[in-house]
């Protein structure tokens, strides 16, 4: 099997082509190239990667010859105060340049990363441009796959979270605090309830759906997460109990984002349907992820 593979150098693309080049899949990478590859710098084989800024994609499929599905994980979030033109040219035009060029040479399936934000029926700041185009491109999905040209699959996950996530992200900052037993973290109530789901069960999830891609027909969905919504406090708390931390958790310190999603959950039906199942609940995935980073360090 041959897939290609974008935003490979970004927190799940990276999981994903580690995992993939392990099981001896030829894997394509497309990135652009000034991009940080610090996370699979050490993959010194498995992959061929393209700079997408100096190379067509059309040019890419040639060479290449059969891709058999494409794997994209690619995003911008507009955290950076990116121009809402950039947001839409990365999360929707590139995306469906890709979807057209992969129609054209015959590849069997196209995997999509979603997110969870989507169900915000009222998004606001950065996330209005990054949910929209979100929503747009997965609309496009369903349009070339009634086409029968090419299946696509949205996979829309939860509240991703593991080893390499950048720094920025709630989860990261709140094991990294920890583990430097900083004073306090100031904290909303923690009352909302989220779906945390732990980086290999992502993974496993991406490698599920690809090796049941000739079950797979036109459009379809699949909600990834552990299953359970748990409340933001526990979760910093477990965070907490598993480090040993002295870090004082100020929880009602912080108001509640405008808009804030108070609940989310995975339906994870169709994807046990499949053969899937969750390893990794708060507690085993937090352990795990704790120590892989010492690992890391060490």
């Amino acid at each position: 099997m041959k897939v290609l593979l974008t935003g490979a150098t970004g927190f799940l693309g990276s999981h994903v082509l580690q995992e993939l080049v392990k099981q001896n899949i030829y894997m394509v990478v497309l990135k652009r190239s000034f991009s940080n590859d610090y996370r699979i710098r050490k993959l010194r084989s498995g992959y061929t990667s393209y700079d997408i800024d100096r190379v067509s994609l059309s040019e890419i499929f040639e060479k290449e010859s059969k891709i058999d599905a494409v794997i994209h994980c690619a995003t911008s979030y507009g955290r950076q105060n990116e121009e809402v033109s950039d947001i839409f040219q990365t999360n929707v035009c590139f995306p469906l340049r890709l979807l057209e060029i992969a129609s054209c040479y015959n590849t069997d399936i196209f995997i999509n990363t979603d997110t969870f934000f989507c169900k915000m029926t009222t998004p606001n700041g950065y996330m209005q441009s990054y949910v929209l185009s979100k929503k747009q491109f997965k609309d496009w999905g369903r349009l070339f796959a009634g086409s029968e040209k090419i299946k696509f699959v949205n996979l829309q996950l939860e509240h991703l979270y593991g080893e390499g996530d950048d720094d920025s992200k709630f989860t990261s900052y709140v094991v990294n605090s920890c583990l430097s037993n900083v004073e306090k973290i100031d904290l909303t109530d923690g009352e909302q309830l989220r779906d945390f789901v732990y980086i290999e069960d992502v993974v496993s999830a991406f490698k599920k759906v690809l090796f049941s891609k000739e079950k797979i027909t036109g459009y379809n969905e699949y909600e990834v997460g552990y299953g359970k919504a748990v409340k933001v406090k526990d979760f910093v708390n477990t965070v907490k109990q598993e480090t040993k931390s002295i870090t004082k958790l100020n929880f009602g310190a912080l108001p509640y984002r405008k808009n804030e999603i108070l609940y989310s959950q995975a339906d994870i039906t169709k994807l046990r349907e499949l053969g899937w199942v969750p390893k990794y609940d708060i507690q085993a995935g937090v352990r795990a992820y704790l120590s892989r980073l010492k690992s890391i360090k060490c």
